[in-house]
């Protein structure tokens, strides 16, 4: 090797370039949620954000057990919200500060996951990918569980290679905490038995199944001690299957089911209200799951061809870097954070894990991570897809692309350049396939720009809840959610007619928008109009049966 490369390489390798790395990663992170700030969604939290912070503050405030029904959400992020909030009180700012310390430990990991495959210089240019992502960044800024998440998944994977029975006990408990925050982690564990056993190394497995146990068994016990129902972790497996797996969803990223209001306080009793009606009878939340999750079987069974389509919708959605949004949308929040917008996007990391495939492959650890994507993918691509269910495989490629950097260059360096031309072809094929993919896909959502205004209306800031609706509607000018958005507005600024107005449109638009019929009932009431308001209420109720408004205005 001559001088300069080996140079190169050892600076690579350097424990203090990854330390640069590092403080690279937090100094973004840290600078996207101080962004953030400045905008009313810091403080007023929506949909599972405000679900986790209201669970947490009651947990804080004694009731550890958290209620008397099984868990319907993966409970690990509320308790550790709740004993940060014993700690230091209720600080929003400390909560996302801990979540950028994941992001910012997960590219460590990264580097320790690219070491094994190809050596220190590969782990640090793979941290430093994981450092730069877009979504990453993103995602450790909302009040949410990924960071959190993300973390113990890689944590599991790091201690997983790194055999002996202690590490793999690490890898259990680590594994079982990350099962407690996305419950198909679990699907690691059988995955794991097999490998074991093609091996024949039973100590191992049984350190690793010991480790998860310890961690899972204590909600497994809750759930039927507290709750009276056996359930392992949550509830809410079937109704989400049912989700990405409707005959109304066709492409297999989320959508609201249409008799479901798409909010989380609502979710679990508006699935139950319905499955109740359908077979006759009360349900327990197991049953209430085995329910949906039979639907959704039925459904596939009954129209096989869609399912397909709707099935390879969803496996070409989440190997695109089409950011599918949650509460808040990347594109849109990227407008109010200067720090997002030259980050790196999911594509590039896809290309650039095709190159390091070929060195890595050669290695038990390789092989393990490429079945681990495999694995955690399909579990995904099952139900529905979500830019923050995607992002636990972005650290294994991070990984994978800084092997197939070093690789490259190792290639490149030894006059080996034809070596490169298929990986390079497929590589590059791969990137600009996944980039350009769905491009009807990445119009900017107006769901985010519908949400932040409505806070501003909180907040009592009129004039800019109005400038982000009139932005957003000479973008998408037949939008049913931003007309409602306008109709609400016009309804506090005392517009009636005008709201009755903007409102019908929406409703006209899609009958399915949440609290669409009622919201036109409001405002056909303060425009005079009480029995076309009865009928606007009635409606209502007849698409979300349980709404509560609707029904207490027909009273």
């Amino acid at each position: 090797m001559s001088t300069r490369p080996r140079r190169i390489r050892r600076i690579l390798a350097s424990p203090w370039f990854l330390a640069g790395v590092l403080v690279l990663a937090a100094t973004f992170r840290v600078w996207h949620v101080l962004a953030l700030r400045q905008l009313p969604l810091f403080d007023r939290l929506i949909v599972d954000s405000e679900a986790y912070d209201l669970w947490a503050q009651r947990i804080a405030a004694g009731d550890w057990l958290s209620g008397a029904r099984p868990f319907y959400q993966d409970p690990l992020y509320p308790y550790v919200l709740a004993a940060l909030y014993k700690l230091f009180g209720r600080d929003l700012l400390l909560v996302r500060l801990v979540q950028v310390a994941c992001g910012v430990a997960t590219c460590g990991l990264v580097a320790a996951l690219g070491r094994q495959l190809a050596g220190p210089a590969a782990g640090n240019l793979g941290a430093l990918l994981m450092a730069l992502n877009r979504a990453a960044v993103f995602q450790e800024g909302e009040f949410e569980k990924t960071a959190l998440s993300v973390f113990l998944a890689t944590l599991s994977l790091v201690c997983f290679l790194r055999r002996g029975t202690w590490w793999m006990l690490g890898a259990g408990v680590a594994l079982g905490l990350a099962a407690l925050t996305r419950a198909n982690l679990l699907l690691m564990v059988p995955a794991a038995l097999v490998y074991f056993g093609w091996r024949k190394e039973w100590r191992p497995a049984v350190a690793l199944v010991l480790g998860t146990l310890v961690v899972i068994m204590p909600v497994t016990l809750r759930n039927g001690l507290v709750a009276h129902e056996w359930v392992l972790t949550a509830s809410g497996m079937g109704q989400n299957f049912y989700t990405g797996n409707n005959p109304a969803n066709h492409d297999g990223r989320f959508r609201a089911v249409p008799f479901v209001r798409p909010e989380t306080a609502h979710e679990e009793g508006d699935f139950l209200a319905e499955a109740e009606r359908r077979v006759g009878h009360p349900l327990t939340a197991k049953e209430a799951s085995s329910y949906w999750f039979r639907e959704s079987l039925h459904t596939m069974e009954a129209e096989p061809a869609f399912a397909a389509r709707a099935m390879a919708s969803k496996a070409a959605l989440f190997w695109s870097d089409v950011e599918v949004a949650d509460a808040w949308d990347l594109p849109f929040i990227e407008r109010f954070s200067p720090p997002l917008r030259p980050l790196l996007p999911f594509s590039l990391f896809l290309g650039l894990a095709v190159l390091g495939l070929i060195p890595a492959l050669r290695t038990e650890g390789g092989r393990v991570m490429a079945a681990w994507i495999v694995i955690y993918s399909a579990s995904v691509i099952a139900f529905f897809i979500f830019s923050r269910y995607r992002l636990h495989v972005v650290p294994l490629l991070a990984a994978f692309a800084g092997a197939g950097i070093v690789w490259s260059a190792e290639r490149l360096r030894q006059g080996e350049g034809r070596r490169l031309l298929v990986p390079g072809l497929a590589a590059v094929a791969l990137a600009a396939t996944s980039a350009l993919a769905f491009p009807s896909y990445r119009i900017e959502d107006t769901t985010s720009a519908a949400s932040l205004a409505e806070l501003y209306q909180e907040r009592g800031d009129f004039v800019s809840a109005r400038r982000v609706v009139d932005d957003a509607l000479r973008r998408e000018p037949g939008d049913a959610r931003l007309l409602c958005e306008d109709g609400k507005l016009r309804l506090r600024l005392r517009d009636a007619a005008g709201a009755v107005t903007s409102i019908g449109r929406c409703v006209q638009a899609n009958p399915y928008t949440p609290d669409g019929w009622y919201l036109l009932g409001l405002a056909q009431e303060a425009n005079g109009d009480s029995t076309g308001a009865q009928q606007s209420y009635r409606t209502q109720l007849r698409y979300v049966p349980g709404h509560e408004g609707a029904r207490a205005r027909l009273r």
